[in-house]
Order: structure tokens, then C-alpha cells, then sequence
């Protein structure tokens, strides 16, 4: 899908005060630092898909640079300059890239990327300059030089500016190291991990200088040299070895998937939504009979008639949008919206759950409706919807009932709407005949008949709508799904 970003000011794509082709430092020529765009409200970080131009490539406005999948799809970012794409900085396939993140540079003219390509822009948005000047080469420390010790030496209690992992920390929590010590420590674990073994390489170069350094820096009493190395290594020896030490043999079988960010934004919106929002249910059987007969015959009565005339083949869930816009109409307590009737329905794609919008239902007719929903659910299943497409809505529907082995359920509200409807699938019943209407009494074997009953639950904030509400709106919600000929006009 393409994004369009007209709405969006310059220093969302480019750091605050920066300008097109700025050229703060003299060290380098003009260019664009093209950053990480939050594609969503609620996108905090997003997966770099593809890139779809390549270094040295020309771009021009509305040019795709890269697919990003965001919190809800994925989606195409587009350039709003002209140049040259000079540096690619986040390569295919980096999950997780916070927005703001520098991810390419632009250039102006071909003969500006040799400096572009050159600079340390790895650095410079790990620190937040975006353009800073030559930078000098970090000095290696020594480790043939010996490791001063001073008991008096302050003890630094923040994390060390490397990467490390839990065995490090544990070292760090049960035997804090000296800040003038830490200056010493290289790291040698891929990436710049800090490994166990550069602590230990640490301590035991430092045993080795005078006992009486020694002494000073680990206590008062008398220590042999080594003494310290040996006695943190005997400790680290005995601490539990972890998954990640365990041999590779030794792990079980199994494979790691990652959390799409599809995925993980609806388990956060689903539990932001049962926290905040106290759920009340309320259950009604709706008579599904003459709905699905009348579906049969408008279908029928569609394909054998002349071309012109010809609609696209009505679905249940067509009638029920019709059904459910018109409820909503009537009870306006139930729609998020007042204005408007914005109806939102669940589509399950291979990303995950997403809920394309019908846009002022109740004002469409079923065909309408039909024509516009087949359209959504194809585009969202191949996640090309548009962001308006999918965001906002003032009520939603899910329906199950193509899956016959699931009666009922129950669904959780979309915030900040106030309800969801849950359609569960069509059961036959043996029913009295005509048993909405009656009174009582004993009912012969031959006065019932197989009926299709489905259950609907809605699931409404009852923070915001009131028990009588819900099930005014559910009854009339009935009413027009068991004479469906008013869905029609």
C-alpha cells in the first residue's frame, strides 16, 4: 500500500531544525537524513521489510523507497524529495526500529555519496547528531599496561556503555568493578558483547600486580596474588548455568518465530481494553430463517437476470452490516460516533485480525455495502488497505458463522468504541412452530420444525451504556434480521 506523506511536516522526516540538503557541518555535503516515520497514531517502532531502491539509485517525490510494516500493515513509504539515495544505514529484515530512527541518506548529486558513504552515521544517530564532523578513531586501551588498583576507587554503578548479557550482569550485581577499571575491559563477543570471559581476563590481570595493590583494592586482609581472580572465578563457576550457556545439544528442539508487529500491537490493544473498559455481555437467539432464504432468492433472482442488472452475490454478513447500521442509527448510545455510522468488521488475514471500515453504513444500501466490503477484505487480505481505511469506526462486528462448530462467543471491544457484536454460526433447533409467538402449553412433534437459530452476544463498555440500552438495541436488532425485507428498502 502507498502512504501518502503531504500531511506530514518536513521535520517528521528529517531531524528538528534540519532543512532539505542542509549543510551544517563543512565536512560534509548537503543531503537528507531520511528517518523512521511513525505510518500510524499509535506506531512506535516498525519491521524494515524491503528496500525497494538501492544505493546509488536517483529517487524522485512519490518515488517507494522501502515497505515498513507497521502496528497494522504493511505499507509503502514514499520519498517527498528528489536525490540520490547515497547510504542505506538499516539493512532488509531489521525488526523493531524505532521511529526516528535514521534508517538513509539522500544526496544531492551522485558526486556527493563517496563523502555520505564515508561519514559515521552508525554514531551519529546512536548519539542523536545528525550531522557531526569527522570524528576521531576511540583509543583501544592497553591491555600489556598494568591495571592501577585503588580500594578508594569510585565504584560506578551504571551499566557499562557495551552490550552484555545476563551472565555479565550477574558478575557486575555480585562483584561491582571500579570505573577506572572498566576503561581496561575490551569487549570480544560478536557485535561488542561483553563475554564472561573479558571480566575474568580483567580481574586476573589485575591480581598479578603488587599484593599490596591488591590488597588495597579488594580488602584489608592479606591475599595471595591471583587471590581475586581466583575466587571470582570459583564464584562464577558455581552460579546455574542458563539456557543461552547450556550446550546447543543440550537445548531442546524448537524454533523461535517472531512477533509480528501486527501481532503484538492487538494483544496490547486487547488488554488495554479489558483493563480500561469494565465488559458486559447480553446474549439473544435470532431466528436466521427467512434472512438466508431471502439471501438465496435475491442471488438467485441476480444471476439469471440481464447483465445491466446483474449485483455481486450478497454474503450474510452483507445483511447483517445493513441490520447492524440501521440498529445503530436507532441507538445512538451504542456508536462511539454520533454523527455517523462507521462501521468496522473483522477480517483475519495471515498477519493477524484487522478491521477494514464502512464508512456512513446506514446510508448504503445492501449491494452497496456488499460491492464495498468484498473490495476491503480482498485488499486487506493482500495489506494494501490505506490507513483511513482501517483506524477510527464507531462500532464493530465479528461473525464466525461460516465456522459451523462455533455456537457462540464472546468478542472484546475495539477502543474507543463502545461495543462489538459477536455473530456465532446458524444451529438447526427443533422448534414450535412459530415459537416467538408462543404462549405456552404443550407442543406436538408435528407442530415443530427444524429452524436455523443463531446466537448473538454484544459486548458493550458499561461504563458508557447502560443495560437497558444494550438490550433495546439487541431486540431491535432481531426484528430486522427476522424480517429481512426491511434491510432492502
Amino acid at each position: 500500500m502507498r502512504f501518502d506523506l503531504s500531511g506530514l511536516s518536513l521535520t517528521q522526516c528529517c531531524p528538528v531544525g534540519a532543512r532539505p540538503f542542509s549543510n551544517e557541518s563543512t565536512s560534509l555535503p548537503p543531503h537528507i537524513p531520511i528517518k523512521m516515520p511513525a505510518l500510524s497514531p499509535t506506531m512506535k517502532a516498525g519491521n524494515l521489510l524491503a528496500w525497494k531502491r538501492h544505493e546509488g539509485d536517483r529517487v524522485s517525490p512519490g518515488d517507494v523507497l522501502a515497505e515498513i510494516e507497521t502496528d497494522k500493515a504493511t505499507i509503502e513509504f514514499e520519498s517527498q524529495e528528489e536525490g540520490v539515495l547515497a547510504k542505506i544505514l538499516v539493512p532488509d529484515g531489521t525488526q523493531d526500529v524505532p521511529v526516528g530512527t535514521l534508517i538513509a541518506v539522500l544526496a544531492e548529486e551522485a558526486e556527493q555519496m563517496a563523502a555520505l558513504r564515508e561519514h559515521h552515521w552508525d554514531a551519529a544517530a546512536q548519539t542523536g547528531a545528525r550531522d557531526s564532523g569527522t570524528k576521531s578513531e576511540p583509543q583501544q586501551p592497553d591491555k600489556s599496561s598494568p591495571v592501577p588498583l585503588d580500594r578508594d576507587a569510585p565504584i560506578d554503578q551504571e551499566s557499562l556503555p557495551w552490550r552484555y548479557g545476563p551472565a555479565v550482569a550477574t558478575m557486575l550485581a555480585n562483584h561491582p568493578v571500579p570505573a577506572v577499571w572498566r576503561s581496561k575491559l575490551q569487549p570480544s563477543g560478536p557485535r561488542g558483547h561483553i563475554l564472561k570471559e573479558d571480566l575474568l581476563t580483567l580481574l586476573e590481570a589485575a591480581a598479578k600486580q603488587e599484593p599490596s595493590d591488591a590488597r588495597n583494592a579488594v580488602d584489608s586482609s592479606e591475599r595471595e596474588p591471583g587471590a581475586v581472580a581466583n575466587s571470582v572465578t570459583a564464584r562464577v563457576r558455581d552460579e546455574p548455568v542458563t539456557d543461552r550457556q547450556r550446550p546447543r545439544e543440550s537445548q531442546p528442539a524448537y524454533r523461535e518465530v517472531p512477533l509480528s508487529q501486527v501481532r503484538r500491537v492487538i494483544a496490547e490493544r486487547l488488554l488495554e481494553s479489558k483493563m480500561n473498559a469494565p465488559h458486559a455481555y447480553q446474549s439473544l437467539s435470532v431466528n436466521f430463517e427467512a434472512l438466508l432464504e431471502l439471501r438465496q432468492s435475491v442471488n438467485t433472482l441476480s444471476a439469471g437476470s440481464l447483465q445491466a442488472l446483474r449485483a455481486p452475490k450478497l454474503t450474510v454478513n452483507d445483511f447483517l452490516l445493513r441490520a447492524v447500521s440501521i440498529a445503530l442509527r436507532e441507538h445512538k448510545s451504542m456508536n462511539s460516533d454520533s454523527d455517523r455510522v462507521d462501521l468496522a468488521f473483522a477480517v483475519a488475514t495471515p498477519a493477524g485480525l484487522i478491521t477494514p471500515i464502512i464508512r456512513d453504513a446506514d446510508t448504503k444500501s445492501v449491494v452497496a455495502i456488499a460491492l464495498e466490503s468484498q473490495d476491503l477484505v480482498q485488499r486487506a487480505r493482500q495489506n494494501k488497505l490505506k490507513l483511513h481505511e482501517f483506524q477510527g469506526g464507531s462500532f464493530s462486528i465479528s461473525n464466525l458463522g461460516m465456522v459451523s462448530a462455533i455456537t457462540r462467543f464472546t468478542a472484546i471491544i475495539n477502543p474507543p468504541q463502545a461495543g462489538i457484536l459477536a455473530i456465532g454460526a446458524p444451529q438447526f433447533r427443533l422448534v414450535p412452530d412459530g415459537i416467538y409467538g408462543h404462549t405456552g402449553g404443550n407442543v406436538s412433534p408435528d407442530d415443530a420444525k427444524q429452524t436455523r437459530i443463531a446466537t448473538l452476544t454484544l459486548s458493550y463498555d458499561a461504563s458508557r451504556v447502560r443495560r437497558s440500552a444494550g438490550i433495546a438495541f439487541l431486540v431491535d436488532l432481531q426484528r430486522l434480521v427476522e424480517n429481512p425485507s426491511w434491510l432492502l428498502v
